[in-house]
C-alpha cells in the first residue's frame, strides 16, 4: 500500500507550457480510501501550438526500462490484439449510494495501427451492454441532441486502462510522438514523462517509480466530443501486476475522472491475439 500524491499546480504549469492549455474550470480532487490522492482539472481548452517532435533520449529509456520489466519492446511488439474480463465497480452510482459492479468482456484489435474495440459489460439484473468501433482513428458519440459528432482518438489511450505496456510499445516505436522529461518540485518518488503528439491531438504524463522502475499511473488526455475545442485529462492507476506468458499487466486499475465517480477495475484473464472477425466491430462507437 502507498500514498501516491500528483502536485497539482505544478503540473498545470508543466502542461501549460507543453501544450498551451488555459483552464476553463476549477480543480477538484478526488481520494481514494486512504491510498491515493490526486486533483484533476475538470476541463481544458485543446492545444493550440505545434510543437515540433522531440525524443529525450533519457525519457526515452525510462520507459524502456518500464518496459523491460513487463516484457520488453520486442515481446509487447507480438501483441496485437486481446480478450479481456473482469470486474468493474463504479462507487457511488446505486440507488443507495453503493457501489455497483459489473462484470465485463473487453476485446481489442490493434493489428492496423488503429484501435477496434469491443465492450460487453454485464450488471447484476444479466442485462449486457455493448459499446463497439471499428476501425477508425476516430471516436463517434451523440450528443445529447441526437447529433453524432466525431473527435480524433489516439490508439494508445484505449489500451491505457488495462494494457498500459502495449501502450507504451507502441509509443517507443513511433517517432511521431514527443517523449520528455518532465518533474514536480513536490514529488520525489517518481520520474515523469510527457508523451505528445506535435498535432495536438494528446498528451500523456507517465509516472514511473524511482523504488521499482514501474509505471504506477498515468494521466492522460481524452478528446470531448461534446466540445469539439475541448479535451478532458483522466488518471489511471495501476496496482498488482501479473505475468501471462512473459509478459504482464495490471490486476488492478483504478480511473480516476473529473465530475464522476472513481471506477475500479480487477481483472480475471487475458487472452493475448484472440481470434477477432470484422462482426466484432460492426456496431460503430456509442452504441
Amino acid at each position: 500500500m502507498y500514498l501516491l500524491t500528483l502536485p497539482v499546480f505544478s503540473y498545470e504549469r508543466k502542461a501549460a507550457a507543453h501544450l498551451s492549455i488555459k483552464k476553463k474550470a476549477p480543480i477538484k480532487a478526488l481520494i481514494i480510501a486512504a491510498f491515493l490522492t490526486i486533483a484533476l482539472p475538470c476541463r481544458a481548452q485543446s492545444p493550440v501550438t505545434t510543437p515540433a517532435v522531440s525524443r529525450d533520449p533519457s525519457a526515452i529509456q525510462l520507459l524502456t526500462n518500464a518496459l523491460n520489466l513487463v516484457g520488453g519492446l520486442q515481446g509487447w511488439q507480438s501483441i496485437h490484439g486481446a480478450r479481456v474480463t473482469g470486474n468493474l465497480t463504479v462507487q457511488g452510482m446505486s440507488k443507495t449510494g453503493q457501489a455497483t459492479t459489473n462484470t465485463f468482456v473487453w476485446l481489442d484489435d490493434w493489428s492496423t495501427g488503429h484501435s477496434r474495440y469491443n465492450r460487453a459489460t454485464t450488471n447484476s439484473a444479466g442485462t449486457t451492454h455493448i459499446m463497439r468501433h471499428g476501425d477508425s482513428p476516430s471516436f463517434a458519440a451523440r450528443t445529447p441532441k441526437g447529433e453524432t459528432r466525431a473527435a480524433r482518438f489516439d490508439p494508445t489511450i484505449v489500451l491505457l486502462t488495462h494494457l498500459p505496456a502495449a501502450s507504451l510499445a507502441m509509443i517507443l516505436n513511433d517517432t511521431s510522438y514527443s517523449v520528455t522529461k518532465t518533474s514536480h518540485s513536490n514529488d520525489s518518488t517518481h520520474n515523469e514523462v510527457l508523451v505528445s503528439k506535435s498535432d495536438g491531438t494528446m498528451a500523456q504524463i507517465w509516472f514511473v517509480s524511482i523504488a521499482t522502475g514501474q509505471i504506477e499511473a498515468v494521466r492522460y488526455t481524452l478528446p470531448d466530443v461534446l466540445n469539439g475545442s475541448h479535451f478532458t485529462w483522466d488518471v489511471a492507476v495501476y496496482k498488482h501486476y501479473r505475468s501471462v506468458s512473459g509478459l504482464s499487466f495490471p490486476d488492478q486499475v483504478t480511473i480516476i475522472r473529473p465530475n464522476s465517480a472513481p471506477v475500479q477495475i480487477e481483472f480475471k484473464s487475458l487472452e493475448a491475439n484472440p481470434t477477432v472477425s470484422i462482426s466484432d466491430f460492426t456496431l460503430g462507437g456509442g452504441q
